[in-house]
């Protein structure tokens, strides 16, 4: 049996290739790293963007009324919106959305189209987070038999994430109101149900040629809901569809509809 040794030159040629080989999967695990970390200060530095802008318009606009309801001996769930100063800062805005129980509280804008405030904040700087925008065929004051507005479904709790606490049934019979505040008014929307539907399904209509269909509109919601909420159908009162991502690319959306329950002015609120 016969062996054949390797000569020098052999060894150190061999060597090379594996030295080289390790320097290259270690540019490769550096890259990977790098650019790991890049998108990982990118995304943190998106959602600083929107979370900043967003607590400061909650600190400078908004105003929680400090009194107590002689009846329920509780404190007041209602709050104070600087109207004016929302809208000096950006015309498109429609209204401030508020939900008890939940982080929700934002202001609500009305775009040209459904892609102008994706990924654009209230105060019109980029993020992903963008804002909450009616649907665009949607009329500003919210006279349609059902007004759609969309949120996205973020990571870091915020925008309409929280939309997810409504598939509990405690929660949601707990916290069955939203507040949408308008001029000097707070219009009361109570929740009618809350399902699991497509982006493209039946509950983004928005107007409806007759009562009927409206009606039908509303009891078919109810075939769909994840629980039954206790609350009417009313064809007499317009409702506000909330919808948010079940999850990336799913094409699924959570929605929560509020049918309208009354309309209260501020200044009653104010000197209670």
């Amino acid at each position: 049996m016969t062996t054949t040794k390797k000569t020098g030159t052999e060894i150190k040629k061999k060597r090379l290739r594996e030295k080289r080989i390790i320097i290259a999967l270690l540019a490769v695990f550096v890259g990977v790293a790098g650019f790991s970390g890049y998108k990982i200060i990118s995304i943190m530095s998106d959602y600083n963007t929107s979370e900043t802008e967003y607590e400061g318009l909650n600190k400078d606009v908004v105003e929680k009324i400090e009194t107590i309801d002689p009846v329920t001996n509780e404190e007041s769930p209602y709050l104070d919106i600087n109207h004016e100063g929302l809208k000096k800062k950006n015309p498109d805005y429609v209204g401030w959305l508020y939900i008890p129980g939940t982080n929700i509280s934002y202001p609500m804008v009305l775009g040209d189209t459904n892609d102008e405030y994706l990924h654009k904040t209230f105060e019109g700087k980029y993020a992903y987070a963008g804002a909450l925008f009616l649907d665009y065929r949607n009329k500003a004051d919210f006279s349609d038999t059902n007004t759609v507005v969309y949120g996205h479904h973020m990571n870091n709790n915020s925008m309409f994430t929280q939309l997810d606490l409504f598939q509990n049934w405690e929660f949601g019979t707990k916290n069955n109101v939203f507040h949408i505040y308008r001029d000097n008014k707070v219009y009361i929307y109570q929740n009618y149900c809350f399902i699991l539907t497509s982006s493209t399904g039946y509950a983004y209509t928005f107007n409806f040629a007759t009562q009927r269909d409206y009606a039908n509109h509303l009891a078919t919601l109810k075939t769909e809901q994840y629980y039954e909420t206790g609350v009417r159908a009313d064809v007499t009162k317009p409702i506000v569809t909330l919808s948010t991502c079940q999850g990336i690319n799913t094409g699924r959306r959570y929605v929560l509809v509020g049918i309208l329950k009354e309309v209260i002015d501020m200044n009653d609120i104010r000197n209670h």
